[in-house]
């Protein structure tokens, strides 16, 4: 898939998503705006949603202000 997405020539109006990220490009139409996928033993949770987005950040920060750890974007914050 890597080796079909590098093939072809970049033009400047060209979509570059599905040539930098061919993977997600594929899994994104495949599965939707929102999917799980694994990195090795870890299971990563993909979001294009923005308002689902904002109500994931809006709920982390009160999980922070419990002190409790919240992930996201793979930023790990205590």
């Amino acid at each position: 898939m890597k080796q079909k997405a590098l093939s072809k020539s970049v033009g400047l109006t060209d979509d570059l998503f599905p040539k930098v990220e061919p993977h997600f490009y594929t899994w994104t139409n495949r599965y939707g705006k929102n999917f799980v996928y694994w990195n090795g033993a870890r299971a990563e949770l993909v979001i294009s949603e923005p308002e689902l987005i904002k109500e994931l950040l809006d709920i982390g920060m009160k999980f922070l202000e419990n002190g409790l750890i919240f992930i996201v974007l793979g930023i790990r914050s205590q």
